[in-house]
């Protein structure tokens, strides 16, 4: 298998697919029979239970007795899914982009569609809830003495394949190209190993599923080296169920890095007309000390991707960088529209602007005064007000006592409050004791209610703080997305400088009888004087043609020409073509000699100056590129 990496975009929403809204199924094995409710009952996880899983959702399982079980309904949903090869392709431009890149045979491989990724907000909440499956299943396997943990995925062959095949003629031919497969990918910013469905046409080979003694279960050969599996075919979900989800077309595109071949086993499952034919894959969960293997591998082969493909790779950035960006924005948006919530809010209100917001606190109390009668009881309409900015600061600064450093007196308090229409001469004469405690008693709430008032107005600044201390980290991510979109955008501005028509320019170097002997060292061996006079002030397209006339002239000269040994290397330089690189300093896909730009392209090196040029082995190309 090629090195290569893959673009993915979420996948179904969170009410996409084959099953139920969490996405995970139930793995309890309850509509298995045979091995799988055997299995069933040490373990829920002894079942790949696939009934109830979105479409390419992985179920984690673990072999019993050296056998796989699993359940799979085969009836498909009207309307339910798509061919995942489109849905691909019309993911998003830089998806078409990748696409085109890989047809025409770069390293970049496969364009996936990333079924872990629910709606935003999820997708981490996703990861994680599979990471513990994962490892709920290897506690249980390991109480059984099983070692091995596998992802099972599941696909009706319309998400798969193209246009509509019968069956009996994928019967016959054994085989079927899938413009999409399922398999383990590694994000290698977050570390993560996950299950994607990757664009990659891929011959899959129809096995027959056998029947056994028992109704609806099925014995298929789908892992190479280990006993059949078991699938037991359960269709008897409700079509409502079933019916009542539709899958999101709404993808947005990433890159990931597959795993090796190996990991991975598909097969066409084929029920001898009895049931719908599927698309089944298994995967080997890797243990730890493989799993740091697999992204130590991605990452090496990311960086090889990009230096062998570096404009492609300034587009992906910018693309990625102009997503961060929007990403950003909406952010800020959000967070401006969060604080201007709060401060619309009555206490936020209050606190920017207490002359036309002011904080009024009203009660209603009743205060019996015995001793002038025995039923005479006054009716008060309580109420403070904190309407100046001097005072509300009082309040929040020093609470509210600060408003009240000496008692209200009890005339205030009557001539205020007291309700209308009620006997009061006598009463408010003052001339007793419980008349003259009012004051007090009004004070004493007053102060009460205000400093309610007040925790309320110091939670919604508190609030209000924080909003605006959102909005500001927000404003500053923002920022430094623009800064980083600026940056990428001139970065792939200067690497199109490749595809650009140009001159060439510089005067080479004086080389000896060991020229390209050192293109495995350092920053490479110079283009010699030879080439570069017979190249000077000529005019090419794009810098493909000048790499072919550099070639071309190199075997002109039998000085240089000396240097190229094999037979099929002198054709290939005849043709304009670079000589291959010993196989030690080749690199995956890449086996020829390049061309490295001293200056980078990026940083403002010139593209058609041969003085800026060395020739280099992939491998070196790589490590110069890494430091």
């Amino acid at each position: 298998m090629q090195d290569s990496m893959t673009v993915s975009a979420p996948g179904p929403s969170r009410d996409a697919g084959w099953g139920n809204s969490n996405g995970f199924g139930d793995y309890n094995g309850g509509g298995s029979s045979g091995g799988g409710r055997q299995a069933a009952n040490s373990s829920r996880y002894a079942v790949a239970d696939l009934r109830l899983v979105k479409p390419g959702y992985p179920a984690p399982t673990f072999p019993i007795g050296g056998t796989i079980n699993a359940t799979v309904c085969t009836n498909v949903p009207e309307n339910t899914f798509m061919n995942w090869g489109s849905y691909i392709d019309n993911a998003k431009p830089m998806a078409a982009r990748l696409a085109g890149a890989a047809v025409r045979g770069t390293p970049l491989g496969r364009i996936g569609s990333f079924l872990m990724g629910l709606e935003e907000g999820r997708k981490e909440k996703a990861a994680q809830l599979q990471q513990q499956m994962i490892d709920k299943a290897k506690e249980d396997a390991a109480r059984v003495n099983v070692t091995d943990v596998f992802h099972v995925t599941a696909l009706p062959m319309a998400a798969i394949v193209a246009t509509h095949i019968p069956m009996e003629r994928i019967r016959e031919a054994g085989k079927i190209l899938a413009d999409v497969v399922s398999q383990p990918v590694v994000d290698t910013k977050n570390g993560q190993r996950q299950i994607a469905i990757t664009r990659e046409p891929t011959e899959v080979s129809v096995v027959k599923a056998e029947k056994t003694s028992k109704p609806n279960v099925y014995s298929a050969q789908v892992v190479a080296g280990m006993k059949p599996m078991q699938i037991t075919v359960d269709n008897s979900i409700p079509s409502s169920q079933l019916n009542k989800n539709q899958v999101n077309t709404a993808s947005e595109v990433g890159i990931f890095s597959p795993t090796s071949a190996g990991d991975t086993h598909h097969a066409i499952l084929d029920f001898d007309g009895k049931h719908e034919p599927i698309y089944i894959s298994v995967s080997k969960v890797p243990t730890e000390a493989e799993k740091k293997a697999q992204l130590e591998e991605a990452k090496k082969r990311e960086q090889e991707w990009a230096a062998a493909n570096p404009l492609l790779a300034a587009e992906l950035e910018l693309d990625e960088a102009d997503k961060e960006l929007r990403d950003a924005e909406a952010t800020v948006l959000e967070a401006g529209k969060t604080l201007d919530t709060k401060r619309n809010e009555p206490l936020g209100l209050t606190l920017a602007n207490p002359e036309k917001y002011p904080v009024t606190r009203k009660w209603d109390e009743r205060i019996e005064f015995p001793i002038y009668a025995p039923y005479a009881k006054v009716d008060f309409n309580f109420y403070a007000v904190v309407n100046s900015r001097e005072n509300l600061n009082s309040l929040l600064e020093k609470g509210a006592e600060s408003l009240y450093p000496e008692e209200v007196s009890w005339e205030d308090v009557f001539e205020k409050y007291a309700a209308p229409g009620q006997f009061l001469e006598e009463i408010s004469r003052g001339d007793t004791e419980d008349v003259l405690e009012t004051g007090s008693i009004y004070t004493e709430m007053a102060i009460e209610e205000l400093n309610f008032a007040r925790q309320k107005l110091l939670e919604q600044k508190r609030l209000i703080a924080e909003s605006e201390h959102a909005l500001t980290v927000a404003q500053e991510k923002r920022e430094k997305a623009e800064n980083k979109k600026k940056e990428k955008e001139e970065k792939a501005k200067k690497e199109k400088k490749r595809d650009q028509p140009g001159t060439a320019t510089g005067d080479g170097t004086d080389v000896g009888e060991k020229w390209l002997e050192g293109v495995s060292k350092e920053l490479g061996d110079p283009i010699p004087k030879e080439v570069a006079k017979k190249l000077k002030g000529k005019k090419f397209s794009s810098f493909d043609k000048f790499r072919q006339a550099i070639w071309t002239e190199i075997g002109k000269v039998p000085k240089l020409a000396q240097n190229i040994k094999t037979k099929a290397n002198k054709k290939a330089i005849a043709k304009g073509r670079a000589p291959f690189a010993r196989k030690k300093d080749q690199v995956g896909g890449r086996k020829k000699l390049e061309l490295h730009h001293v200056e980078e392209i990026q940083h403002g090196g010139e593209v058609y100056d041969v003085d800026n040029l060395r020739i280099v082995t992939p491998k070196n190309h790589i490590k110069i590129h890494s430091k």
